[in-house]
């Protein structure tokens, strides 16, 4: 049977990593989660509650039939703009726009780009993440995992690291970790792409052999 060499994601990509390697275990040799878990943690679950709360109170949102009534643009760039913070977007921008000012304004844009995705996306991604847990079946995975989180991420914080690789190692899953060391938070993976070159090229060369 041919094989892929691994499998890698970011944030819900590295979910869907986790979720391949134990639903599909023979299918590659590695496994790369960046900023992610084989459990959604508490941060996250608590982003998304509050985020369906947040469309549930907009007298617009009909049950997510909000197009009817003209649609919630005002909720979804309010959300976006928290999320967007909550993943340190903030720390990001004042590293190009050294001026607060011009620091929110684009800010505000990036919420603005964000506002026209579509609300019931947003809930239905948000509740597969809310149910996702494959900590049960950790034992299928018969890939070599790599995951790495990021020193500054609220959404998927270091903290994690010691209870993941008991749970891997207590399923026989030996992994391998590294800490990304950056001010950007869960868009390290995008901001800080630099730190994971060598990490994951070492690892790519070890899985193929070389």
């Amino acid at each position: 049977m041919r094989q892929l060499t691994a499998v890698m994601g970011a944030s819900y990509g590295g979910i869907l990593a986790f979720q391949w390697g134990v639903t599909f275990p023979d299918f590659m040799r590695g496994l790369v989660p960046v900023v992610s878990a084989p459990r959604t943690p508490a941060p996250a679950l608590q982003q998304v509650a509050e985020t369906i709360a947040r469309f549930w109170e907009d007298p617009n949102w009909r049950g997510g039939r909000y197009a009817e009534a003209g649609g919630i643009a005002d909720t979804m760039r309010a959300i976006w703009a928290d999320t967007l913070r909550l993943y340190g977007a903030e720390a990001v921008l004042a590293a190009r726009f050294p001026d607060p000012v011009a620091c929110e304004a684009a800010l505000r844009r990036m919420a603005e780009a964000g506002a026209g995705f579509d609300a019931n996306s947003f809930v239905t991604l948000g509740l597969a993440a809310s149910h996702f847990d494959v900590t049960h079946c950790l034992g299928k995975i018969r890939a070599r995992p790599l995951f790495a989180l990021a020193r500054t991420d609220a959404v998927f914080p270091c903290s994690l690291a010691p209870d993941i690789l008991r749970d891997l190692a207590g399923a026989g899953v030996q992994a391998s970790y590294f800490e990304l060391d950056t001010a950007f938070g869960h868009l390290a993976f995008r901001e800080d792409q630099e730190q994971l070159d060598t990490p994951i090229r070492t690892f790519l060369a070890s899985l193929n052999g070389r």
